[in-house]
């Protein structure tokens, strides 16, 4: 019973130190007004002498006037009696100052974890900020590459439409052509003709010994010779049928070769050359008309080296990687302008001086090549000379013996010949 009493007395003394503390401090207090009120009128509470001073001025903070004179003379009667009572109060003025000290002590170290909070907090929040503006940095520049990316894609496209556009109308205007030479052709044709049958007339009427058969022969000789440009000018525009053969390209080469070599300045140096193992290398071909291309190419490189140079043929089989035999005529001439190498398949186009070429010579190398169902490309480097590579689809048919294409000659004698034409002047 004791025990207990003491240990609430010892309550009771905190309680109170508790308030005054805070009475000094100028810090809320713990509890309400009752509870310390509650604390005062316990009867196990027991106030020293010292304890007193902290009593009363806890009580002045509250509304009780009457409590308040009651323990003022309570004091005042501690203080008549027991005088001896002031060592006491100053240790516990001392109690009281640690305690002080301890919790203002504790109250700096709450502030100063407060600021470590918050300068952790504050740092956090930076670096956090910081890591969004690299995130963003990082995105802007992924972006920047994509548009960078786009830009360059979008540049190919645009260059490639733009090639694309001027093969377009490179093949228009090459159509447009065909399609003029094509009609121009005919017409002609049906000149030539009527020249050839009047001087075939002529020639019938006129003696044997006449002077002026020679002239006839001449007049049939330049119509001919008309006939050929025509066919020429057909072949390039697609509307002229031949006749295709298996042809063997080796002998055909070495035909043109020694037909050829008279034409040549002897400051010219022709190398044929075969660059294949098979004994054969056959295309389904008009062998007229491949003599006339490769008749046009060697005139060709003829003209591009006046001061001359070496001319060489090169005949390339069926290779492993393609169905395709080559024709390579290559010269060491002075080669062709860069700006002029896209126009040179076009019809009368020529960069010869007026009166020594038509425009129409590797014109009708194209149209032959293409309508044998192959191709012909032109390197060319200026000063160091050019190559046309003609590439013509292999056959594994035999090839028939090489033998002209000339017709014969027809003799109408006895018989009569119907001629429509609607041209009224023959």
């Amino acid at each position: 019973m004791y025990k207990k009493a003491g240990i609430r007395g010892r309550l009771s003394e905190t309680v109170i130190r508790q308030y005054a503390l805070c009475l000094r401090h100028k810090l809320p207090f713990p509890a309400s007004r009752d509870t310390f009120l509650n604390v005062l009128d316990a009867p196990e509470c027991e106030v020293t002498p010292a304890m007193l001073e902290d009593v009363v001025d806890v009580l002045q903070q509250f509304d009780t006037p009457d409590l308040l004179a009651i323990w003022q003379q309570r004091r005042a009667t501690a203080v008549k009696t027991e005088p001896r009572t002031c060592p006491r109060r100053c240790t516990e003025q001392l109690e009281s100052g640690t305690r002080r000290r301890q919790l203002a002590a504790d109250v700096t170290a709450q502030q100063a974890s407060s600021r470590v909070v918050n300068t952790t907090l504050i740092t956090g929040l930076v670096v956090l900020r910081i890591a969004f503006l690299l995130a963003y940095v990082r995105a802007g520049r992924k972006a920047i590459g994509r548009l960078q990316a786009e830009v360059l894609r979008r540049k190919s496209e645009q260059a490639r439409n733009e090639r694309l556009t001027e093969q377009l109308l490179q093949a228009q205007k090459l159509d447009a052509l065909g399609t003029l030479a094509a009609g121009t052709a005919h017409d002609f044709n049906n000149t030539l003709q009527a020249i050839l049958t009047l001087a075939e007339r002529l020639r019938e009427s006129l003696p044997d010994s006449s002077q002026s058969q020679r002239h006839v022969v001449a007049i049939r000789q330049a119509a001919k010779q008309g006939g050929t440009l025509t066919r020429g000018m057909l072949t390039f525009s697609g509307d002229y049928e031949t006749e295709k053969r298996p042809v063997d390209l080796i002998p055909l080469v070495s035909e043109m070769q020694s037909m050829v070599r008279h034409m040549m300045p002897s400051s010219i140096t022709m190398v044929v050359q075969r660059h294949d193992s098979d004994q054969q290398v056959l295309c389904q071909a008009n062998a007229a008309q491949l003599r006339q291309v490769i008749l046009n190419l060697v005139i060709n490189a003829k003209d591009a080296m006046p001061n001359g140079g070496e001319l060489r043929i090169d005949v390339h089989g069926q290779s492993a990687n393609s169905d395709m035999a080559r024709i390579c005529v290559s010269d060491s001439g002075c080669g062709i302008l860069r700006d002029v190498l896209p126009r040179v398949f076009e019809p009368f186009f020529t960069t010869k001086d007026r009166g020594q070429g038509t425009g129409l010579g590797l014109s009708m190398v194209h149209g032959i090549v293409e309508d044998h169902g192959g191709s012909v490309t032109i390197d060319s480097e200026t000063d160091r000379g050019t190559t046309v590579q003609i590439c013509l689809p292999v056959c594994r048919k035999t090839a028939v013996d090489v033998v002209s294409d000339r017709p014969s000659d027809f003799s109408a004698h006895g018989r009569r010949v119907l001629v429509v034409d609607d041209n009224l002047h023959f």
